[in-house]
């Protein structure tokens, strides 16, 4: 098989992940739904990430009188409880506002949503293991972005397997555009502009980053600051997302072409000398293309045609009032 075709057969596999992904997420929150009508006092002592032994004890009882029970027993049929989280929910059960029993078909509902849920982990699990293992991507590569913290086993190599060979891109900025993680100005007709993200090329790659921007928040304390810097000029929580994205992208190309590992010293001073080199350098004048002055012939918008409108009435006033007066 070609190159081109392998690297192609594991982004099949990574969009068969992500579905997967998403399908687990569907129950996820249908689960959490029901947990917050019926079991209240659950709902607000659920862990995150919805553990193993949290998914095992909703499959297993399903009610609040057999949960209660079975946390009065020390939950004998559960593995790797965390330690005083027995006492958590028993306590939670007895003193809680769910004092009524859980209807029975809600118990079968929430088995069975505890039920899909655990399939599809441990199936996304098995499927991650196959494809760290047998990606066509240098594991050299993949410890290298490891570096950052908060990347992870499984997002390198899904980046990796998208950005194949980082040769085939001229710069940053090129792979950042291929992407579609780089800023566009969206100007209309009546002046108004405002900068987006241009949301062009692999989606998957952009769901990655987005998911590694918010673990870098918590890991990585100079892109946290990056992150804080864009938030106290106003940005949205999003928007500032937005450029840790950017950011990201560009961090990575240059570890891949350089082959070192992740260092801010090292992306401070690139953007150090960025600036420098273009303070020095002039606007280059591309001499095939012809510069003119406004010309008052041009299309212009309804808003500007309004505001000259306006402006034209008083004049046209002036100059009759004028006029009659002689």
């Amino acid at each position: 098989m070609a190159e081109g075709g392998v690297y192609q057969a594991a982004r099949s596999l990574i969009r068969h992940l992500v579905s997967l992904d998403e399908e687990c997420t569907s129950h996820k929150n249908a689960l959490l739904k029901l947990l917050y009508q019926y079991l209240p006092s659950l709902e607000a002592i659920k862990p995150a990430g919805w553990p193993k032994y949290w998914i095992d004890m909703l499959l297993l009882y399903g009610s609040r009188r057999a949960i209660q029970a079975a946390a009065s027993k020390g939950f004998k049929r559960l593995q790797c409880v965390p330690k005083g989280k027995v006492a958590q929910i028993a306590k939670a059960l007895a003193q809680g506002v769910d004092i009524q029993e859980t209807p029975p078909l809600v118990v079968l509902t929430i088995q069975s949503k505890a039920r899909q849920i655990k399939r599809l982990q441990e199936e996304i699990a098995q499927m991650e293991q196959l494809l760290i293992q047998t990606a066509p991507v240098d594991k050299e590569q993949v410890k290298l972005l490891q570096t950052i913290k908060g990347m992870g086993a499984i997002t390198p190599v899904i980046l990796l397997c998208f950005i194949e060979q980082v040769i085939r891109f001229d710069d940053a900025k090129q792979m950042a555009a291929f992407f579609g993680v780089q800023p566009r100005i969206k100007a209309s007709g009546d002046g108004a502009y405002k900068p987006k993200m241009s949301k062009q090329g692999a989606g998957l790659v952009r769901r990655e980053l987005y998911l590694l921007a918010f673990r870098t928040l918590q890991n990585e304390p100079y892109l946290r600051a990056i992150y804080a810097k864009q938030r106290a000029k106003g940005m949205s929580h999003d928007a500032a997302l937005g450029v840790l994205m950017h950011k990201l992208c560009r961090i990575i190309y240059g570890m891949l072409r350089s082959g070192t590992a992740f260092d801010a010293g090292i992306d401070q001073l690139n953007q150090h000398q960025t600036i420098r080199s273009t303070k020095k350098e002039e606007p280059k004048k591309d001499p095939a293309r012809r510069f003119q002055q406004p010309s008052l012939d041009a299309p212009i918008s309804r808003r500007q045609r309004r505001e000259r409108k306006k402006d034209y009435e008083p004049q046209a006033d002036g100059v009759s009032a004028s006029a009659g007066s002689s």
